[in-house]
């Protein structure tokens, strides 16, 4: 019950302001559908960096690091992320 009092406020001021608020809404929902595929897909990539850590060194990763011009500092979770992300 309480988690569906923000939503029923919500929709009490769509149905007291009408059509903007109704926009206001559905513009809403669109960014934090945005921001879920993000975060899906980010998610996806952690999983994949995670399953193959083992496959790398520190310093090859490091390497290809430095070959891609990204920052070499961190875990190799860290470097190998902004390797799949770069």
């Amino acid at each position: 019950v309480e988690a569906s009092k923000p939503k029923v406020r919500a929709v009490a001021k769509a149905v007291v302001r009408g059509e903007d608020e109704v926009a206001s809404l559905r513009a809403q929902v669109s960014t934090l559908e945005a921001e879920n595929e993000e975060l899906r897909q980010w998610k996806e990539n952690r999983i994949a960096v995670d399953a193959s850590l083992g496959d790398y060194t520190l310093d090859e990763l490091k390497d290809r690091a430095r070959n891609s011009g990204l920052l070499v500092g961190g875990t190799k979770a860290q470097i190998l992320m902004r390797l799949v992300e770069a």
